[in-house]
């Protein structure tokens, strides 16, 4: 998920925004940085598309890429 986040791409503008499919809470595990937790509102691609991502106190829109979809779909166990 971490990875999801960092190398997401920030949209520009603001799309058309429907029922995300998760709200999603990140927290991470390090002993050499500390990060904020993350809520998030996840709309997670099919096979090959991009999955999108805002977050809860923010409506800017980050994409995945396709790749990562397929990855983020694992992490969710959905085929």
């Amino acid at each position: 998920m971490e990875k999801a986040i960092t190398t997401a791409m920030k949209q520009p503008g603001k799309d058309k925004i429907t029922d995300p499919d998760y709200d999603v809470k990140v927290e991470y595990e390090s002993k050499e940085v500390e990060l904020p937790t993350h809520e998030l509102h996840l709309w997670l691609g099919e096979k090959n598309e991009q999955s999108m991502f805002m977050y809860v106190a923010d409506d800017s829109v980050y994409l995945t890429s396709a790749e990562m979809t397929r990855k983020l779909r694992e992490l969710f166990q959905i085929n």
